[in-house]
């Protein structure tokens, strides 16, 4: 990939929101304000604004030992990361329910607008909420704003209906809603200008899923980096470069191919100090690394020969326990027991327990010179065999490892010199002549042993040594890459398969149906007529729904789930983001609709909190259950 592949990230850092002027025309013409309260963003403006003056995320931090009055709420935390332990929000999944918090949040807001009016706000509320509130999570909220803040007035809406009338004002009699949030998805059945309350379906699966993905994956992917991969970082590589595939499948298949992959895959820069230390640090501080490379792979040799020589101690010991059964069996049981291990005789079986014992006793021996050494001296092949491949004797890597390949292929040419050797002696010899040369080959075979050790000590010393320089070619002289490539992201296949739980949830281990499963499941529920209504208005929204493919991906879905030739139109909002805001705007700036559908404070106090006036955008109003008397149970009596 070209230099001009390389994607950057810029600084995440958000500016403090200001505050505003509020002007004399604000405060006289008692303008509503209109607040978009999402999980994920809340954004903010007076109804005579074009766009909202106020867009930060929905969180707040407050720092231990700091008092209420210091809470920082969205844009005034200037680093996400450094405090999201101390993250707190007003939501849980997507319903209100930590009051306090969406006090801090409320008195951000009326801050920042400049509202000077004194323990009041004296403009009416446009307020959006999520589909099927519960109704005690709602009085909590009108108690809220008329108990605290003295609201005239509050309009409830949901914000996915907001977005449908903004954007298909003439045409949301008869809509089927897909709302895409930060933590939640719903279908939305609209018949009549009504929601099916009852039809209404819910998926725990949300933008904040695919980030947390995507952040997992990229953390796997580049395991040297898992600290540099954040959450906030994620959430950006989400948004600027995932798509959603139109079929899932095919999409992989495309990118198994070398040549699709090279013109796909993006590289991306992370920010990184160009003083740390590391891949390129000093010469004496790269030694080290080599230092501890020889070190680790000492270990592991030796972990494996001690696990050896319990495997061999322990066979030895089965072996002689066997020998000592013809002490106690008869000798037809145990030449069954020979024949069942393999054995032709008893002399076999004893040649056998005593290379075993020759074995064990070597490795001891070697374990026990290995101890009485010098602490200082660096005990292995490497040590024993080249003194002078000791890392502390070399300035540079580069040099160290290339000494270290050049011993690694003399041991190489060294065994098949002796290899040779012992065939031409095999072959030359005769059968007595083999006899007699039976001893030096015992000392053939130990030096193969003793080669094969030293051999597997540098493979794995240079395999290692590839490893932590994060060398991109195997078998190259020159080992270095810059700190700039270190710190570099590679998104493949990524960008397709965080989306993809959208429409599989299981990939995350979440047992819930997709959006297209769950599309099909709220077909099911009406008369054909009823569905042909549903599927010719089709409407998307929620800030997921910006990723790219998605409208696509949902007209295959709809393609293969409709009856063949049957006519469906699938819409996405203008801004899926911003839309919910603008239509809760143009609802408040119809003063008529506004007096007539809002809860006024007369009603509150004379209807009680939970009374909810419903309109086109509203939720569905639940009265309370009263429970019926209970019925004086009457038993027959029986006759015996």
């Amino acid at each position: 990939m070209s230099s001009q592949d390389v994607y950057t990230i810029p600084n995440l850092g958000k500016e403090p929101d200001s505050f505003f002027t509020y002007s004399d025309g604000l405060r006289l013409r008692k303008t509503p304000v209109v607040i978009d309260n999402g999980s994920y963003e809340c954004r903010v403006g007076w109804a005579s604004d074009e766009a909202p003056r106020m867009v930060f995320k929905n969180i707040t931090a407050k720092q231990r030992g700091k008092k209420e009055s210091e809470v920082q709420v969205g844009n005034d935390i200037a680093n996400i990361e450094a405090v999201r332990w101390l993250l707190k929000t007003q939501f849980d999944r997507n319903v209100v329910t930590h009051f306090d918090i969406q006090e801090h949040i409320f008195d951000h807001i009326f801050s920042h607008l400049g509202i000077s009016t004194e323990n009041r706000v004296d403009h009416p509320i446009v307020m959006t909420e999520v589909v099927g509130n519960p109704s005690y999570y709602r009085q909590n909220m009108s108690e809220l704003l008329f108990e605290h803040y003295h609201v005239p007035q509050v309009l409830y809406g949901i914000d996915a209906l907001f977005s449908l009338h903004h954007n298909c004002s003439k045409k949301a009699e008869n809509a089927l809603v897909l709302s895409f949030g930060h933590h939640t998805m719903h279908v939305i059945p609209v018949l009549n200008w009504q929601i099916d309350i009852e039809n209404c379906k819910r998926i725990s699966i949300g933008g904040n899923n695919i980030t947390a993905y995507l952040q997992r994956l990229l953390q796997l992917k580049h395991p040297h980096l898992t600290a540099a991969v954040t959450l906030s970082r994620a959430e950006h590589l989400m948004h600027q470069y995932c798509y959603v595939a139109e079929n899932y499948m095919e999409e992989l298949e495309k990118w198994a191919d070398a040549d699709y992959f090279d013109e796909h895959c993006h590289l991306v820069q992370l920010p990184y100090n160009t003083n740390s230390s590391g891949v390129i640090g000093s010469g004496v501080g790269k030694m080290d690394i080599c230092f501890n490379i020889v070190k680790r792979v000492q270990e592991s040799i030796a972990k494996k020969k001690q696990d050896t020589l319990a495997d061999d101690e322990e066979k030895l010991q089965q072996l002689i326990n066997i020998q000592e059964l013809l002490e106690f069996e008869d000798e037809a049981t145990f030449q069954r027991t020979l024949q069942e291990l393999g054995f032709s005789s008893i002399e076999e079986l004893s040649l056998v327990i005593n290379e075993l014992r020759r074995q064990v006793q070597q490795v001891k021996n070697s374990f026990a010179s290995s101890s009485a050494a010098d602490p200082d001296l660096m005990e292995s092949a490497l040590k024993r065999s080249c003194l002078d491949l000791d890392p502390r004797f070399f300035t540079e890597p580069d040099a160290w490892i290339s000494a270290v390949r050049k011993r690694r292929e003399e041991l190489k040419e060294k065994k098949m010199l002796q290899q040779q050797r012992f065939l031409e002696r095999a072959h030359n010899a005769g059968q007595k002549g083999k006899s007699k040369k039976k001893e030096p080959q015992f000392s053939d075979e130990f030096d193969d042993a003793d080669y094969a050790e030293e051999g597997e000590e540098m493979e794995e010393i240079i395999a290692e040594f590839e490893r932590e320089f994060k060398k991109k070619q195997l078998g190259a002289d020159q080992v270095g890459t810059s700190i700039a490539e270190y710190y570099q992201l590679q998104l493949g296949t990524e960008r397709i398969r965080a989306p993809e739980i959208l429409f599989q949830p299981s990939i995350i281990g979440v047992e819930q149906a997709g959006v297209a499963e769950t599309l099909e499941f709220v077909f099911s529920r009406y008369t054909k007529e009823q569905q042909s209504f549903l599927a010719q208005n089709v409407f998307v929204t929620g800030s997921p729904a910006l990723l790219p493919g998605i409208r696509n991906r949902l007209c295959t879905e709809l393609l293969a789930m409709r009856p063949f030739q049957s006519a469906f139109s699938v819409t996405l909002a203008k801004n899926p983001a911003l839309d919910s805001w603008k239509g809760a705007r143009q609802c408040a700036v119809q003063r008529d609709f506004l007096n007539k559908f809002a809860i006024k404070r007369a009603d509150y106090e004379e209807k009680g909190p939970d009374y909810l006036k419903e309109h086109c955008y509203s939720n569905v109003s639940s009265s309370p259950v009263v429970p019926s008397p209970a019925k004086t149970l009457t038993m027959q009596s029986s006759t015996l």
